[in-house]
């Protein structure tokens, strides 16, 4: 029995090897950018916010928060929030998981964040993430709202979960 030798076409075998190189591209998260101006008349808020669903359990958020001029006492908030889905007892919301604020006057930049992605135990799901933002006084507990319900929120849903 003879062996006969391979003959491959070169290019077929380059193509093979890139695209055995080459992974498939990481999904980028949703990235949204606004701001509250329309309710005030004087200052307002800006945000941009970027959420990555990593999976159903886990998601990533970064971005910036910053208060727009004028020095008039107010700030800048950033509420987050997510819904879940525990399969045990059914539905809920980690109503105020974290605040990001730009507080301390404005033209001073923006003030970024990022911290380290968030992960549900076992048996959750994660259904979404909305931030909202808010232009109010220092405490940046709502009660000094410059305008009743001028927070504008913005609704994440989890692609990842069904």
């Amino acid at each position: 029995m003879r062996i006969r030798p391979l003959h491959l076409n070169p290019a077929l075998v380059a193509i093979g090897l890139l695209a055995g190189l080459v992974a498939s591209p990481a999904l980028a998260g949703e990235t949204r950018t606004w701001d509250n101006d329309r309710y005030t008349a004087k200052g307002h808020g800006k945000a941009s916010v970027t959420i990555d669903f990593l999976n159903q359990r886990t998601f990533d958020i970064q971005g910036y928060v910053e208060d727009k001029c004028p020095k008039d006492g107010y700030g800048a908030y950033l509420k987050v929030r997510y819904d879940y889905r525990f399969t045990a007892t059914g539905s809920g919301s980690f109503t105020n998981w974290a605040t990001f604020k730009d507080s301390n006057g404005c033209g001073n930049g923006t003030v970024p964040f990022d911290p380290a992605p968030v992960s549900l135990g076992k048996g959750y799901k994660l259904l979404s993430v909305t931030t909202t933002l808010c232009y109010e006084d220092k405490n940046g507990d709502g009660t000094g709202a410059v305008v009743l319900n001028a927070c504008v929120p913005q609704k994440f849903s989890n692609w990842r979960v069904r």
